[in-house]
């Protein structure tokens, strides 16, 4: 049983002592604080000292923090383990959820970040960093970290010069490896815009920008320097019209909203900038994208409007679209792309250089109260195919009681059905599962229910869990008691 510490008014700390037979005795603290109402962490460090099975000593230390104060925040998230195999052998033992700890297991890497920033009325700064722990059974020592990443971004203004508006952003980042090169990058980028309002509803908005790219980079123990200009134009023509059906008070609201965008961004040779993310390189494009939107709304007497309906259309079409050189989706382009972008890496085809993108469709529909149906799809025209499609359907009454249904597909990668729910038939007692088929697979790849039962006073609950994953193969039963405001105690 863990030891509990009230330290003072804002700080607490739980203390336990594991006895493992095959492995050793393992000491583990948590400490828990609340700085002010926006503000709270924890800490968690385990130590094994001389593993009876590997004569190593091993350790853990993860938490987190979010910080809030004026203008400044400051978040942190680390997750830094002994060696590689720690949360293979270990993490059986460890109290934490389900999920996390499913995912530890299976992770090829683990990451620690945490940043630092003020936030103004018209700018922001902020300063982070993020380490990346190799979990591969034989690490490499070429991991690309990032120490430090300064941010800042200036919101748009407007000047006195015929209500044009300035807007920019700066970032400059060092990457770091312990084997491999090495190198340093800034970026900077600056728009200005002006919106004309020439209708009711109806506004242009063209705009200038250029992005400054620079790189200081090791290669062959030999530091070189290289840069880029890359100017970019553009327009956006976007219009809203709405009609009401109301009748006493009560009844609907249709509104209607498309924008129409051009971007051009100019060809700029940039085959001497080192690859390390996205922003690496800019690719060239003289693109237009169109935007459709539609949303109704409930109206009723004397409450607040509710999204009854909901729809979005994307496409966007380039006249001569060409590759960034890098094997990462184009920082620039719209979402439609980036998305169909994404399903070509994960199947490990080379992204389309095609003129035109798939069509991608969003629509949300509640008839009726507490029922909800989703669905969302990547329409391949040319294939007369759907390159991603999912829908859910869903009912809720309250955290307690709601059950939802899906399928989703995307095309030669994965097909899975699912479903959770959240039962409460009686007071004191809660259901709950989850579960997801790959119908490619033909198998059952995850699942897991749960049985809690909570006194009336609510202040303490035990409960049977059971978790089945397919990678890597677990399955675990546990047995928890947990204590409102002290922690949980539990075996598996």
């Amino acid at each position: 049983m863990p030891y509990y510490w009230a330290i003072n008014r804002w700080s607490d700390a739980t203390i336990t002592i594991d006895a493992m037979a095959k492995r050793g005795v393992r000491p583990e603290i948590e400490y828990r604080f609340i700085l002010n109402p926006d503000s709270e962490g924890e800490i968690q460090a385990s130590f094994l000292k001389n593993d009876n099975m590997t004569h190593q000593d091993r350790w853990r230390i993860h938490g987190q923090n979010t910080y809030h104060s004026g203008n400044w925040t400051a978040n942190a998230k680390v997750e830094i383990p002994s060696d590689n195999q720690y949360y293979v052998d270990l993490e059986r033992i460890d109290t934490m959820r389900f999920a996390r700890r499913a995912m530890l297991r299976s992770s090829r890497h683990t990451f620690s970040t945490g940043f630092v920033g003020w936030s103004g009325e018209e700018s922001s700064h902020h300063l982070g960093m993020t380490w990346v722990e190799e979990m591969e059974r034989y690490p490499a020592n070429d991991t690309l970290q990032r120490l430090p990443e300064y941010h800042a971004v200036l919101l748009p203004h407007r000047t006195d010069i015929g209500g044009i508006e300035a807007s920019g952003e700066m970032s400059a980042t060092y990457f770091h490896r312990d084997e491999g090169d090495k190198a340093g990058r800034t970026r900077g980028s600056a728009k200005l815009s002006r919106t004309y309002v020439p209708l009711p509803s109806v506004s242009l908005t063209p705009y200038v920008s250029g992005y400054l790219l620079g790189t200081r980079y090791e290669q062959n123990d030999k530091w070189s320097s290289t840069g880029s200009f890359i100017p970019v134009a553009g327009l956006n023509a976007a219009a809203e019209a709405q009609r009401s059906f109301i009748r006493d008070g009560s009844g609907f609201v249709h509104v209607v909203g498309t924008n129409v965008g051009f971007r051009h961004v100019h060809n700029v040779e940039q085959d001497d900038m080192p690859v390390f993310d996205r922003w690496s390189r800019i690719a060239a494009q003289d693109q237009v994208v169109f935007t459709l939107s539609q949303r109704l709304f409930r109206m009723k007497k004397a409450t607040s409007p509710e999204e009854a309906a909901s729809m979005m259309l994307e496409w966007a079409y380039d006249f001569k679209r060409r590759p960034s050189g890098t094997s990462y989706v184009d920082p620039l382009a719209p979402f439609v792309r980036t998305l169909r972008d994404q399903v070509d890496l994960g199947h490990g085809r080379p992204m389309r250089t095609g003129n035109a993108s798939d069509v991608y469709g969003k629509v949300i529909v509640r008839p009726f109260d507490r029922w909800s149906l989703d669905g969302e799809v990547l329409f391949d025209p040319v294939a007369t195919a759907f390159s991603m499609a999912s829908i859910a359907w869903g009912w809720e009454k309250d955290h307690d009681n709601r059950i939802r249904l899906g399928y989703r597909v995307t095309r030669e990668l994965a097909e899975d059905v699912w479903t959770s729910f959240v039962w409460r038939p009686v007071s004191f007692l809660r259901l709950n599962a989850n579960m997801n088929y790959s119908l490619k697979n033909a198998r059952l790849t995850s699942s897991s229910a749960s049985i809690i039962i909570t006194p009336k006073s609510d202040c303490w609950n035990i409960g049977l869990t059971t978790v089945w994953n397919t990678y890597p193969m677990d399955t675990t039963y546990r047995l928890v008691f947990n204590l409102k405001g002290m922690g949980t105690s539990g075996d598996r």
